[in-house]
């Protein structure tokens, strides 16, 4: 780590990020799928893609916590870039094939998976491929869709219901999220001021291990949320391709439920965030 620090400037020392850095890195991992021939595209674009991926550190947003956090992005996106374009068969019962809700198509009829892929315009490829960059890190509406994705009882809202519902869910998340953060704070402090002393002691680590739990979980249902609200609203994307993200928050009665009901499923972009 040591020598891949020294390989960049320090933080005060990089110049902010230009605005159009992280869309432009996104977009080009996006125009393979426009290729007739994905291969060529992969050719063309991974060069630059892997270059801007690795001068991002020669820039900052401002500060080490944003830098800490907006980061992640440009390693998801070409890992994203390596499973999906590089590493993933495109021909074969192998192959990753965009086959929408299964209420329309069913997974096992090939035929009709087939001739929804032949029929596919570009700007329905380009929309394919930004689903699965995007929301669907768990397969949503693809053949490989993983197992134990919660049901979504708002699939079926119509489209401003929808968004509704969630920016109502982006301010109570946010909102949640910023109390955990100022419970954590104070439990912190009076953590220092007590010496790690008494029953008191072990009550504040409690409150710091719950807290800090929370505020994550909250943290990433809110972008989640923001992300379906935005991307209904403007029409690129359906309604039932925004399944929760987490499990219910009154699940997570244990450490160990916390993993497995809230933040299991999302645990690869856990890793890339923190």
């Amino acid at each position: 780590m040591d020598l891949a620090a020294s390989l960049y400037p320090p933080l005060y020392e990089r110049a902010p990020f230009p605005a159009l850095y992280l869309p432009i890195t996104f977009f080009l991992t996006l125009i393979p799928f426009l290729f007739p021939n994905r291969r060529l595209g992969v050719v063309v674009t991974f060069p630059i893609l892997l270059l801007l991926c690795i001068r991002a550190p020669f820039y900052t947003f401002g500060s080490p916590s944003s830098d800490y956090y907006n980061s992640g992005p440009f390693l998801a996106m070409l890992l994203w870039y390596l499973d999906f374009l590089i590493l993933t068969p495109t021909n074969g019962p192998d192959a990753a094939v965009y086959i929408g809700p299964s209420r329309m198509v069913a997974a096992s009829d090939e035929s009709k998976i087939q001739a929804l892929a032949g029929l596919s315009s570009p700007l329905q490829k380009l929309r394919w491929a930004f689903s699965l960059m995007i929301p669907s890190h768990r397969g949503i509406g693809w053949n490989w869709q993983v197992k134990g994705v919660p049901s979504d009882p708002n699939a079926r809202l119509s489209k401003w219901k929808y968004v509704r519902k969630h920016t109502q869910r982006i301010a109570l998340t946010y909102f949640r999220s910023v109390a955990m953060l100022v419970i954590l704070g104070f439990s912190l402090t009076m953590q220092k001021e007590l010496g790690g002393q008494g029953w008191q002691s072990i009550f504040l680590n409690v409150m710091i291990g719950w807290t800090g739990a929370i505020w994550v979980w909250d943290r990433l249902n809110c972008f989640y949320s923001l992300l379906a609200a935005l991307s209904v609203a403007i029409g690129l994307c359906e309604t039932w391709e925004w399944p929760p993200l987490t499990g219910q928050l009154k699940d997570a009665w244990s450490v160990r439920q916390m993993w497995r009901c809230a933040d299991y499923q999302y645990f690869p972009l856990v890793c890339y965030t923190s």
